[in-house]
């Protein structure tokens, strides 16, 4: 069990490593020494959800900040957190945090007076299902 906890944190370490890249599980694998089969179970184990669902999550907490702290266009933030359309990244960012990007600038952007630690109760929607798109699993 050790060591599916490290292939976890390897995969995990990997993904964070530069959010606009875009990774096969095949790929992940390979770098992490096991197969894709092997990656996907440990990840969930210790994450608590799939590779991919989790890395959106990080994905949109990250644009999510940038909107806040930064004054980078929409499509910039976009950019940065791997979309190459600033309209999918829309949707994709209303989906998990009901809100679009620059409603959630706009309501959200006075945190920077208030300071960082609104931002870190961020629980975004986007690391459920296909099935169930509103429902909130785990944390």
């Amino acid at each position: 069990m050790h060591r599916r906890s490290e292939i976890a944190r390897a995969a995990r370490e990997v993904l964070l490593a530069d959010l606009s890249r875009r990774v096969t599980i095949p790929e992940l694998a390979r770098v992490c020494g096991t197969s894709p089969t092997v990656l996907k179970e440990a990840f969930r184990a210790e994450f608590g959800m799939p590779v991919y669902a989790w890395f959106r999550r990080r994905r949109m907490i990250a644009a999510a900040r940038l909107l806040v702290w930064t004054d980078l266009p929409v499509h910039e933030v976009a950019r940065v957190v791997g979309y190459a359309s600033a309209s999918k990244f829309a949707r994709a960012f209303a989906a998990c945090l009901r809100l679009g990007p620059s409603a959630w600038r706009e309501r959200y952007g006075r945190v920077r007076q208030w300071g960082r630690r609104c931002l870190s109760r961020l629980r975004p929607h986007c690391h459920v299902t296909a099935s169930s798109p509103r429902s909130r699993a785990g944390g």
